[in-house]
């Protein structure tokens, strides 16, 4: 059976305060993924993971305040697909601000302070 590797879809980058997080949708057929990284926008992407055989990985060797750009391939039957459209996710705060600096954020007509609607 010749089955096609297409580039993953649906590729999520989640930025917390220690990592950044990705998900995407799995292949429907068995395979093992690859993701790349940028640091800069024109997208120089290097891989940073490979021989995955989930559709998760978290980045844990970020900078706090960086902006960073990933992709994802799929490998299958030694063919590599297409990347996956490029998504941007950034760990924490810039250096220097603290979440005070930030302000409340507006949910909505309400605020959100110190994690309590109000």
């Amino acid at each position: 059976m010749n089955i096609r590797s297409f580039a993953p879809g649906g590729l999520i980058a989640l930025g917390t305060n220690q990592h950044i997080e990705l998900e995407w949708v799995a292949a429907a057929f068995s395979c093992t993924y690859s993701v790349q990284r940028s640091s800069t926008p024109d997208r120089r992407f290097q891989t940073i993971a490979k021989g995955l055989t989930v559709n998760r990985f978290v980045d844990k060797n970020v900078l706090p305040g960086k902006l960073y750009y990933y992709t994802v391939t799929e490998e299958r039957a030694g063919k590599q697909s297409q990347p996956a459209f490029p998504q941007q996710a950034m760990a924490g705060l810039p250096a220097g601000w603290l979440q005070k600096d930030v302000g409340s954020l507006k949910c909505g007509k309400r605020f959100l302070k110190e994690n309590i609607l109000v």
